[in-house]
């Protein structure tokens, strides 16, 4: 009898997996997502970011690489910061059994295995919650699964896991509370942490409340004196065993906050710490189907839909007699402060880690789609308690609600949120046919068929209609990339094993800030949100272009660049469309470090004046302090129409810094100067090589007015690019073995030049060592690494430890230790 009922709990439990399912198949075969067409999900932040960094997770696991640090992180960074952010998740280990060409299609796969998971988990609350193990726990469990937040932010696949564990976070509180259970709360805190730190923050504050909220409603007391008196132990208990969960995850969490500390994230704007409301009346559209997709997937209300059906008995909850008055305020204490966390900016500021959100905002909403289900779970348990009356009301002022919000939306609203009066209507249609199956079929396990159908349609409705604006790109498009580069680039690493950089002019999938990562080399560009910014900006004062705190971008990189930062290799594209590889600086070989004078250490940059900045570093280069860009005479012909000459042979560059560059359309000669990444602020653009002698005509096209003259347009001088090349070469260093986190060189002083620059981002966990013995390294050219060194030869030996890295992992071990002794302890006591 025992075994029968575990195989049907057991079945209903393999149901609850496959129930979104059921709907999401149908939708991803309309609109022919692979694996069911050419289309794929690599949109947005999913192609340009997570899709590359699992490509580098395969690389890593195969031997290729460091989770220490990689060279492919910009110009170079620890990657254990981004690991800790992006590539936690247990589903990811799918990808490494995946072959390269296929790592969109496994997206698909990995997507549905976390959606049919979130519905697993919700319905396994459910159950243990409830002690309970009926049909319509499905059917909840599907709306958690593909609640409003999922279609829109499902794209950020690294935050799905939370969801997963939000449920499961939630029962391991009340096992905690209710029955003394504790390891599998903290295990599941630690899971969540571990998968994302940042959503895992986010669940750190929700156990917070649901502890605080769950001994409200479940202990006896009359007074706060009492309350604490009953509960000392239970909040021992959770406190201890947070701290527990928390600290297990101190390997990947220390070096992550001294990562992010380095990011442009750690500025802090005291406006997001005031109170300000986010919206208005808007907010009840959402009580409707959601308006939110591709289009204002960065900018809109949060997204909580549930479907009206759980609206409806949500609200019903408040309203039945038979529910305690704690009980009633609890939750509705509960669910008000989860809403303060959307609708002010001091306590959305304090939920999304003391930084105001650079689009997705209302991360945590999905928190209020659980505590509405559960809500409205307890109702229908309950729901011959529920008059007709009551029901209908409720639909009324939903509706009238809804309408409001249309309306305010419509003539006042500030979110700026494109409203579709179609889905007013079908939003009034459902409500309205939930309201009378609720009440029509309450009784009747029948009758209930039919209501579940119809919640099943809204929520595949909804889910559709955030899907609907989605740009899908090409499947086909993708694998014919990835087979065309990698038999391009593969070759060339196997035949050139030094430690060199390639820059890639081919615009891609991803715009190319994160190609290296997708096909195994390194490079400059790099967009995430663990960038260095303090990098970033020394690059961005050299003229390279940099959208916001979390891209940079090789466009603006100049020859001389090129040559400092050792880019061996270009990638561009044919006009036949194929892609080819050539090696520059053929006559000159690069390096990844040169001896140079050592007054290089005094050269500091400038803000918004790259053609002064590289003209500093070639000055104190060459002998006779040589400045490589020359400006030009500029001669205006017509409005925003110029004429220039140029007095040397080089590549022009224009430098526009007090304009929208976005708003410009830059013609050399009649040809469009379209970089592979459209610069939307300041960066060097590059016109062309000219002769000397050889005139050009420069026409803007834009609305406003463009004002140049010779400090806008030079020329790079090839005379002294060659001069600067001819002296290096012969003072380069020679690496003798290398991996991403350990380097060994050679280098060999020769005269009164006794700098080694390395074109490598300064950073002090960077240990170095010179024949055998630990020295410090120096901050050169802003924020890259130099030594000096002494005349003579020299071994140079680097290793790279993220900091944070040992620290973390004693409190790891620690908090594993304080684990298996206090549950050795608790075994020993109850023995």
């Amino acid at each position: 009898m025992l075994m029968k009922k575990m195989q049907q709990l057991n079945k209903k439990q393999l149901v609850s997996f496959l129930m979104p399912l059921f709907i999401l198949v149908p939708i991803f075969i309309s609109k022919g997502i692979v694996p069911f067409g050419d289309a794929n999900l690599l949109v947005s932040d999913l192609g340009t970011q997570y899709v590359p960094f699992f490509a580098q997770l395969k690389t890593i696991f195969f031997g290729e690489g460091s989770l220490l640090y990689s060279f492919s992180s910009g110009m170079g960074d620890s990657f254990l910061p981004l690991a800790a952010y992006y590539l936690m998740s247990p589903f990811n280990l799918i990808f490494l059994f995946v072959s390269q060409t296929y790592l969109s299609t496994a997206v698909t796969y990995v997507l549905f295995l976390k959606i049919a998971c979130m519905s697993g988990s919700m319905y396994y609350y459910l159950r243990k919650t409830y002690h309970r193990n009926d049909f319509s726990q499905l059917f909840f469990a599907m709306i958690y699964a593909l609640s409003g937040y999922v279609g829109i932010y499902m794209y950020n696949i690294m935050w799905m896991d939370a969801l997963i564990f939000l449920p499961l976070l939630a029962l391991g509180i009340q096992w905690l509370v209710d029955e003394g259970r504790t390891v599998f709360y903290c295990l599941i805190l630690f899971s969540t942490i571990f998968t994302n730190y940042y959503l895992g923050y986010m669940t750190c504050i929700f156990a917070l409340m649901y502890f605080i909220y769950w001994t409200v409603v479940r202990t006896n007391y009359q007074s706060w004196k009492e309350y604490i008196s009953i509960n000392k132990s239970n909040w021992i208990k959770f406190m201890g065993y947070s701290l527990i969960g928390a600290g297990l995850n101190g390997v990947i969490l220390a070096p992550a906050v001294f990562g992010m500390l380095k990011t442009g994230k750690s500025v802090i704007d005291w406006h997001i710490f005031l109170p300000t409301p986010l919206f208005g009346l808007e907010i009840f559209t959402q009580l409707g189907i959601d308006h939110t997709n591709f289009q204002t997937r960065l900018e809109h209300l949060p997204s909580f839909f549930v479907g009206s059906f759980v609206l409806i008995l949500a609200i019903a909850f408040f309203f039945l007699k038979k529910v305690s008055k704690k009980d009633k305020w609890g939750n509705f204490t509960l669910i008000g402060f989860i809403f303060l966390s959307f609708w002010l900016q001091l306590f959305n500021t304090i939920w999304h880690m003391f930084q105001e959100t650079a689009g997705f905002p209302y991360r945590n909403s999905y928190m209020l789609s659980f505590l509405l289900i559960k809500l409205a779970y307890e109702t229908w348990l309950k729901r011959d308690e529920i008059p007709a009356s009551l029901i209908g009301k409720i639909c009324f002022s939903l509706i009238v609600l809804l309408g409001i919000g249309y309306f305010y939306s419509n003539y006042f609203s500030t979110v700026g949120e494109k409203l579709d009066s179609r889905l007013f209507w079908i939003s009034i249609l459902f409500i309205s046919i939930n309201g009378c199956l609720i009440g029509w079929s309450k009784l009747s396990e029948r009758k209930q068929i039919l209501l579940f159908l119809i919640v099943a349609v809204e929520i595949g409705v909804n889910f559709e209609q955030m899907l609907r604006a989605t740009p899908f790109e090409s499947e086909s498009r993708f694998r014919s990339d990835m087979i065309e580069l990698t038999n391009l680039i593969d070759p060339i690493n196997e035949k050139d094993s030094d430690l060199y950089r390639m820059d890639n002019s081919i615009q891609g999938i991803d715009n190319g800030y994160n190609s290296s990562f997708l096909y195994n080399y390194h490079s400059t560009p790099y967009y995430s949100s663990t960038l260095n910014d303090s990098l970033r900006k020394t690059l961005e004062n050299l003229g390279l272009n940099s959208k916001n705190e979390r891209r940079i971008s090789s466009v603006g990189q100049t020859e001389l660049l090129d040559y400092l930062f050792n880019v061996r290799y270009k990638i561009s594209e044919e006009e036949s469309g194929n892609a080819v590889i050539h090696r520059i600086h053929e006559a000159y070989p690069t390096s990844l470090g040169y001896v140079v004078p050592e007054e290089i250490k005094s050269v500091h940059f400038m803000t918004k004046s790259p053609f002064e900045n590289q003209n500093k570093i070639t000055a104190n280069l060459t002998k006779n302090g040589e400045e490589i860009f020359k400006p030009v005479v500029v001669k205006k012909e017509t409005n925003n129409a110029y004429r220039f000459t140029a007095e040397n042979d080089g590549t022009a560059y224009l430098y526009l810094p007090n304009n929208k560059m976005e708003t410009i359309e830059v013609y050399m000669n009649n040809r469009l100067i379209a970089p592979k990444v459209a610069i939307r602020n300041q960066a060097l653009l590059n016109l062309g090589e000219l002769k000397k002698g050889e005139s050009a005509n420069l026409v803007f096209k834009t609305k406003d007015e463009i004002s140049i003259d010779s400090t806008n347009i030079q020329i790079l001088d090839e005379t002294v690019l060659n001069q600067v090349k001819d002296q290096l070469t012969k003072k380069r260093w020679m690496i003798t073995d290398w991996k991403d986190n350990h380097i060994r060189a050679t280098v060999d002083i020769k005269d009164n030049d006794n700098l080694l620059y390395m074109a490598i981002p300064y950073d002090k966990n960077w240990v170095v060592k010179v024949d055998g013995k630990k020295i410090k390294a120096d901050r050169v050219l802003d924020d890259f690494m130099g030594i000096s060194l002494s005349k003579g030869p020299h071994q140079i030996e680097l290793s790279f430890i993220p900091k944070g890295f040992l620290f973390g992992s004693v409190i790891s071990l620690m908090s594993l230790i304080s684990l298996l002794s206090l549950e050795l302890f608790k075994k020993k006591r109850g023995g």
